[in-house]
């Protein structure tokens, strides 16, 4: 078994090419086909592209063997014993050392405030200790299908304020707060999807058919572990900045290599992901929403440039439960509507949101869908 590093940045190869982050897991196909996990058909040895062999169609994005890896470091899979697609995630325990600890000790608690994603099992590549691979479930981005009512945006917020909270009570401050690494459950998709073209059926054949948020209830999840710490009851929480994807953290500028409280300033990257893709839209190609003021002012507070004055996580449940409960049932039925709508889209979206209200009025549906 070749011992692995981080692959340099290279520029994307053409379709019929493996990235070289994908050449990785070509390699060690036979041996995670050992352990139980089958890749896609492009990265097992001697593959040669489907549309090569077929004469009848030029067009490479129709197969489903033409689709990357969307992460150098994640890859799906399907379990062999029963056909069920995982995640794998390959970590290099001199980069992440905390992670596997982290990922194992969440995995072991039972508890319906841990919205951290379980842990299969830990793969250990043979001959290089330095490489783990951790095995978990597939997970889907959280507004992917987007989100259609404001009660769906409550829940959503509910759960994800809940995961912070029940991390922090362990001790555990996540660092890296954001888009990227909030995911959510496939429930909304009846039939499945296809792990690495979501859009699609598992068979890669149609389109993927979901119900909405309302009708699934579907459970959000905090996820990479790779830049958190679990602390001991005893110890000082204080850390070395080192930063996440958001770059704006206050703190790190202002006081640069100082120590600094990581659990405040998870308050903030929380705080600032909810600015950024609820109010500013900043998120491409994500649209800023209307209808959320009532939040604006624990999100403000959430991303307080001083981190002394943001409130604890504790406060910030509190605060949204306070706030949850005082919206009006019509309030929470109503379509979250996107701030540059034209006439047209407006209409169109109206249209579809009220079929789907009807709907949920003969399934009984509650307004806020908790799992």
């Amino acid at each position: 078994m070749p011992t692995v590093k981080e692959p340099p940045e290279s520029p994307p190869a053409p379709p019929e090419q493996l990235d070289s982050s994908e050449i990785f897991w070509r390699d060690i196909q036979p041996w995670l086909q050992s352990r139980g996990y089958q890749l896609r058909r492009r990265y097992r040895p001697g593959w040669i592209p489907a549309w090569k062999q077929r004469k009848t169609s030029l067009f490479w994005w129709e197969f489903e063997d033409s689709i990357k890896a969307h992460h150098p470091s994640v890859m799906d899979v399907k379990r062999i014993s029963d056909e069920k697609p995982v995640v794998l995630k390959r970590i290099l325990v001199s980069q992440h050392p905390h992670e596997e600890e982290v990922v194992k000790y969440l995995s072991s608690v039972s508890d319906a405030k841990n919205h951290s994603n379980a842990l299969i099992e830990v793969l250990t590549l043979p001959g290089d200790e330095e490489v783990k691979i951790l095995v978990m479930p597939l997970l889907r981005r959280f507004d992917d299908p987007p989100f259609d009512t404001i009660g769906e945006v409550v829940e959503f917020l509910r759960q994800i304020f809940e995961g912070l909270q029940f991390l922090h009570h362990q001790n555990i401050t996540h660092r890296d707060v954001g888009v990227l690494n909030i995911l959510m459950d496939g429930s909304m998709f009846p039939d499945g999807y296809h792990p690495a073209c979501q859009s699609r059926t598992p068979d890669f054949k149609d389109k993927a058919r979901f119900v909405s948020r309302t009708s699934s209830s579907p459970r959000y999840f905090l996820i990479d572990f790779g830049l958190s710490i679990r602390f001991n009851d005893s110890e000082k929480r204080l850390a070395v900045p080192i930063r996440g994807a958001d770059k704006t953290v206050p703190e790190f500028k202002e006081h640069p290599g100082a120590l600094y409280d990581p659990f405040l300033t998870d308050i903030y990257y929380l705080g600032n992901f909810i600015r950024e893709h609820f109010f500013e839209g900043s998120d491409s190609p994500v649209k800023a929403k209307l209808g959320l003021e009532f939040i604006r002012p624990l999100v403000d507070e959430m991303c307080c440039s001083n981190p002394l004055k943001r409130p604890c996580i504790d406060d910030v449940v509190q605060r949204f439960e306070i706030i949850r409960r005082s919206l009006p049932e019509r309030k929470l039925k109503a379509r979250l509507v996107n701030k540059d709508e034209d006439f047209i889209e407006s209409v169109e979206l109206s249209f579809a949101h009220w079929r789907r209200r009807i709907q949920h009025r003969i399934h009984h549906d509650p307004p806020v869908p908790i799992p």
